[in-house]
Order: C-alpha cells, then sequence, then structure tokens
C-alpha cells in the first residue's frame, strides 16, 4: 500500500511539474512572439517567466533532497534561493506597472529578505535541516512570507499612484495580488514540505498568465487606439488639403483691393476653419451637432467667398440638441460642394436639415450637383470616396448609419440617422 501511494504521488507530482513548466514555456514564447508590448516591459515578463521556471526547477530538486538524496547542506543552499527569488520576481511586477520608476524600497525589502536568509548557512535564525533531514523553523522563519506581503502591499501603492490606468483594468493586477496572497497563505497552513509544488510556486505560475494576458490586452487596445489616431490624423490632413488653404489665400489677397473689409471677414473665417478642424484631431468624445454645423458654416462661407453664385448654401435646422462622432458633417458638405456643385455648370444649391422624430435624430445634406452613379466601381484613389468611407465608419462605430442616394444629373441626398439613444448623450465616448 505503501508502495502504491508513493507511485501515486510521484505520478501527481510529474503530471504537477510537467503542468507548470509547459505553461511557463508556453508563457515565454507568446511574450516573445508578441509585437504589441514594448520592448522594455517584453524584458522584464521574459524575466519573470524564467524566475518562475527556476523557482518550479527549485522545488524539483528540493523534493529530490527530501525524499531520496539527504544533502543538508545542499538543501538548504536550495531553499535559500527559493526564499530569495520570490520576492525578487514580485519586484518585477512593478517594473511592468511603473516602468520609469527605480523602485528602491522594494529592492531594499528584496536584500534585507536575502541576508536573513543566507544566516541559514550558519546560524538557526530563520531555518536548518536538522540530523534526520527535516526542515526546522527559526525565530525569522516566516520572514520571506513577511518581505513578500510587504512587497504586494507597495505594489497595491503603485496601483494606486497609477490611476491614470482604468478602473476597469486595475482589477485585473489586484486578482494577480489575491492569487499569490492565497498561494502564501496555502503554504503557511496547509502546505506540507514532502510535496512536489509549493502552492506559492503555483500562485506565482497562475498570476502571471493572468497578468501577462491583462497586460496583452492592454497594449492591444493602446494599438488599436494609436491606429485610430493615425486614421484621425490622415482623414484631418485629406479635409484641410493644400490646394483648399491655396484657393482660399488666393481669394483673400484678390479681396485686399477691392474689398479689405470682406479680406478680414474670409482671413478670420479661414482662422476659425482651422482652429476648429486642428481641435477636432484630438478630441475623443461626441460633440455636440450645433458646434459641427458652425464648422461647416465656416467652410460654406470661404466657399461662398471663392465661387459666389456657383455655391449657394440653404440651412433648413430644425433639431440640434444631439451629438455625434467629430469630422462627419463637413467631410460631407465638403464633398457636395467639389464633387456636386463645382462640377456642374452654374454651380447650385446646397442644403443642409436636421430634424428629429420619435426613435432618431436625422442629418441631411441634398444638393442639386452633377450627381454620381452610386452602383459605379469605387476608384481606390478617389479622396471623396475616402472621405464617405471614413464618416461611414465613424458612424457605424456608435450605431449610427449613413445613407446615399444619387443621380447623375440631377444630385445628392446624403441622410444620416442617430439613434436618440446614442445621439442624445453628448458626453459619449465613441473610441474605447
Amino acid at each position: 500500500m505503501i508502495q502504491v501511494g508513493a507511485s501515486i504521488e510521484v505520478v501527481s507530482g510529474s503530471i504537477t511539474f510537467i503542468a507548470l513548466a509547459l505553461q511557463i514555456v508556453g508563457m515565454m514564447f507568446f511574450i516573445a512572439t508578441d509585437y504589441y508590448s514594448d520592448k522594455f516591459r517584453k524584458k522584464i515578463l521574459i524575466v519573470i517567466a524564467s524566475l518562475i521556471f527556476t523557482i518550479i526547477i527549485q522545488n524539483y530538486v528540493e523534493y529530490y533532497l527530501i525524499e531520496y538524496k539527504a544533502m543538508p547542506t545542499l538543501r538548504t543552499v536550495v531553499a535559500i534561493y527559493g526564499y530569495s527569488v520570490r520576492p525578487i520576481i514580485l519586484v518585477c511586477y512593478f517594473y511592468v506597472v511603473s516602468p520609469k520608476q527605480k523602485h528602491l524600497l522594494p529592492w531594499a525589502i528584496v536584500v534585507a529578505n536575502f541576508l536573513v536568509h543566507i544566516t541559514a548557512l550558519f546560524s538557526h535564525i530563520t531555518f536548518w535541516i536538522d540530523e534526520n533531514n527535516r526542515y526546522q523553523g527559526g525565530p525569522l522563519a516566516s520572514f520571506s512570507y513577511t518581505a513578500s506581503f510587504a512587497l504586494l502591499v507597495l505594489f497595491l501603492y503603485a496601483l494606486y499612484k497609477e490611476r491614470k490606468t482604468k478602473k476597469e483594468n486595475i482589477l485585473y493586477p489586484l486578482v494577480l495580488i489575491f492569487i499569490i496572497m492565497l498561494g502564501m497563505f496555502a503554504d503557511i497552513f496547509l502546505n506540507q514540505k514532502e510535496q512536489w509544488v509549493d502552492y506559492v510556486t503555483i500562485a506565482m505560475v497562475s498570476a502571471s498568465l493572468f497578468f501577462y494576458i491583462w497586460l496583452f490586452r492592454t497594449f492591444v487596445k493602446d494599438h488599436e487606439r494609436d491606429i485610430l489616431q493615425g486614421q484621425r490624423a490622415k482623414l484631418m490632413l485629406s479635409q484641410i488639403q493644400p490646394h483648399f488653404i491655396n484657393n482660399s489665400l488666393s481669394s483673400i489677397a484678390a479681396l485686399c483691393e477691392i474689398d479689405p473689409k470682406k479680406a478680414q471677414e474670409l482671413t478670420c473665417d479661414l482662422a476659425d476653419y482651422l482652429r476648429i478642424n486642428f481641435t477636432a484631431l484630438t478630441d475623443d468624445k461626441l460633440i455636440p451637432f450645433d458646434r459641427q454645423l458652425e464648422q461647416v458654416e465656416f467652410y460654406l462661407k470661404i466657399e461662398k467667398a471663392r465661387f459666389g453664385d456657383r455655391v449657394n448654401v440653404i440651412y433648413d435646422i430644425q433639431a440640434k440638441n444631439f451629438s455625434i462622432p467629430t469630422l462627419s458633417v463637413q467631410p460631407l458638405v465638403e464633398n457636395a460642394v467639389k464633387h456636386g456643385l463645382c462640377k456642374k455648370e452654374g454651380g447650385g444649391t446646397i442644403t443642409i436639415k436636421s430634424y428629429e422624430k420619435q426613435d432618431a435624430f436625422f442629418i441631411e445634406i441634398i444638393d442639386d450637383g452633377a450627381g454620381f452613379d452610386i452602383n459605379a466601381p469605387k476608384q481606390d484613389d478617389t479622396r471623396s470616396h475616402v472621405g464617405l468611407e471614413n464618416v461611414r465608419t465613424r458612424l457605424n462605430y456608435i450605431g449610427a448609419k449613413l445613407d446615399i442616394n444619387s443621380e447623375i444629373g440631377k444630385g445628392t441626398n446624403i441622410k444620416i440617422t442617430i439613434p436618440k439613444n446614442i445621439g442624445g448623450d453628448r458626453d459619449e465616448s465613441y473610441r474605447s
């Protein structure tokens, strides 16, 4: 029966050891192939995974020295290694959360912990292995756990200092702290020195995997945000095209001699137009429609000054109390002027309407310009298509809809539909 029990223990221990080792190796592989995380954090994560792997080996060697080969001095050294390295792993977590800090106090605790445990080689202050190859605890036997607990408290404080982290993301490091503390308490009250792997080692493997998943999720979201910001910047560049600014300045220059007052007004309009567009570059939230309407008005005043009676504007604004993503209206109006009115001999009229019904707000941009075939293949280099698709993407992101109807020679009707549960909330962010 004893032999059967021992065989079961060996099989169970081997499975646990192999499973933990494979998890850490797998984690190291994913970290190495992860192109979202920054290089410094990747190095720290690799260090964490490597140290945990050595702790798994240390647990296995210690079990071997307990059950199969009595070597008290070697077992003492192996135990000192385990007690000393676990706090180092905890300090590495600090650098993942706050990479720019030096974390001198945590390192001071690590050094103190090492100095206390190194005394096991020549005293019984912390622990010793007796003549029967049994572990004996001294007055400072729990110092490693005390040091680790202090480090976890400091880690919690480090999280508090990083309050810029989104509240929902703080949950993940808190779970990491909980898992490790659970492993520590299990080791203190339940651990038998004859078991293959300490509970805190198992906890560190689980916590590190959990922590990396959180980090990966955070890095991916940051990467997506950067992409959206880049798209917005490109959109801005497409909206503030050099030829538009050049033509506007040429019109102002021509008016300086003919009508200086009008030239002054047009210069102010152009400045306001550029200011609003550049402000939109950093706007993360839905903005009021009347603010976008102001942007449209500045743009149309400039175009009206350039083209005179070729560009006529009618405003039919019946609803303003709603919000939409920035740069959702002006690009559509610009398309109507450039690709509708300006391509029609004699120009035409653009009508901007807004109204509401029971469940939604509506914006319509209607022109009687050249029109186009909405079923014709899109040309990849056509700026009008790029602008329309950018607007459609941003509207779809919040659940709004863009519909386009056009007929060659008769004009184009563009309708934006904003559900009231979206457009009525002026503080709602449309970018995660």
